[in-house]
């Protein structure tokens, strides 16, 4: 993976677009790695062949972890994230 921060990034910006258009209280990893994988086919070309692997699939769940402020996750396999709304 020859761009980290890129990926970071990309998959940051995929589930934060997620949690604000959408009025789902959580979403499944299987469903924001293929988020993912559409957005860097349109945008980051270079990063499909990585995401398409168990590996990506990895990554996007290590991003999620790390981004509370956006997604929680209750289940202790990190199927299902539930997004973080600011309170209004």
């Amino acid at each position: 993976m020859s761009h980290p921060d890129r990926l970071i990034d990309l998959i940051t910006l995929v589930i934060t677009a997620a949690r604000d258009f959408t009025p789902r209280e959580t979403i499944e990893l299987g469903f924001v790695h293929g988020l993912c994988l559409d957005a860097a086919n349109a945008h980051h070309p270079d990063l499909v062949e990585f995401l398409a692997t168990a590996r990506g699939l990895s990554a996007v769940a290590i991003v999620l972890s790390q981004s509370p402020e956006i997604v929680t996750s209750d289940d202790p396999i990190g199927a299902v994230w539930t997004f973080v709304r600011k309170s209004k």
